[in-house]
């Protein structure tokens, strides 16, 4: 968390830890099976979506409960606007969703019939944004390709742009903390996944490496100088060079499903359904981690 030692942990329970994770500080159960959260710019809210699409705000460092919202088709992660007054998410029924964080009423923005929205980041200032829309099949037919799409807060004034690329199905797509890029990681057949660099700019694709995906869940994560992205992969996590896609490090963990960078880039955690860990960057990059950093 920013300014902060504190670590946000999801499992059974939605657990606040210290040290590196090693010391327990505090833990609240709002609901079961959190999977999403979100940590409000003034850091004094934590916004957890589980799921079943159901929303909790927290206060920090207390976890205690703000307000609960009702379920809704799960959907993808959810953000803080820039101004901490909304949260934006979006539901596997194709709604894109802005809710008031101060009673937790809900507005649909935007409804796409028959998509789901299925992943959703912002820029480090919290004013660029990007998701995924995913069409779904309809009888024997595959699903149309993916709509990676870009839009700028407030999402009222500001209508969403498509990114065309050589993507069939869309897994993630990472807007990078400068808004200058985006990392995609796009399926093209079968087994066959590839992470990809885009210039947000040109819509060129500037690197491209092929992903062995095996963990728990699709992650995806940029350090916040933009120089490194963390990405999920068959028996851990890799950390590339960007724009360059160079291995840089890895982390072996068995079934990883999560990865995030600390505020100042400092460390990466990872969870895992075993047990999850925090690392050192300096650690992970090897002896040239100074000139990297």
């Amino acid at each position: 968390m920013p300014h902060s030692d504190l670590l946000v942990c999801l499992a059974l329970r939605i657990k606040l830890r210290r040290q590196l994770g090693r010391e327990h500080v505090i833990d609240a159960k709002p609901f079961s099976h959190p999977r999403n959260c979100a940590v409000a710019p003034d850091a004094n809210s934590l916004a957890v979506k589980n799921t079943s699409g159901a929303i909790a705000l927290l206060a920090l460092p207390t976890l205690q409960l703000r307000w609960l919202g009702p379920p809704a088709k799960e959907g993808c992660q959810l953000l803080f606007s820039p101004c901490g007054h909304y949260l934006i998410t979006g539901s596997w029924r194709g709604e894109l969703i802005r809710l008031e964080t101060a009673s937790g009423a809900t507005q649909v923005l935007e409804h796409t019939v028959g998509s789901l929205l299925k992943w959703l980041s912002q820029s480090q200032d919290r004013s660029r944004y990007a998701y995924v829309k995913q069409p779904i099949a309809v009888g024997d037919s595959p699903p149309a390709d993916s709509i990676v799409a870009l839009r700028s807060w407030p999402f009222e004034s500001q209508p969403e742009q498509h990114l065309a690329g050589p993507w069939r199905f869309v897994w993630a797509a990472e807007i990078s903390p400068d808004a200058q890029s985006l990392a995609v990681m796009h399926q093209r057949k079968g087994l066959d996944f590839r992470l990809d660099i885009v210039d947000l700019s040109t819509a060129v694709v500037l690197s491209s490496v092929p992903i062995s995906y095996g963990g728990s869940n699709i992650g995806l994560a940029w350090s916040p100088d933009g120089c490194h992205l963390a990405c999920i992969r068959s028996n851990g996590v890799t950390i590339f060079e960007a724009p360059s896609l160079q291995v840089a490090g890895e982390v072996p963990c068995a079934y990883a499903c999560h990865v995030s960078f600390s505020p100042d880039g400092e460390f990466l955690a990872i969870g895992a359904w075993g047990q999850g860990t925090v690392k050192r960057m300096t650690d992970l990059l090897g002896p040239g981690a100074a000139a990297l950093a």
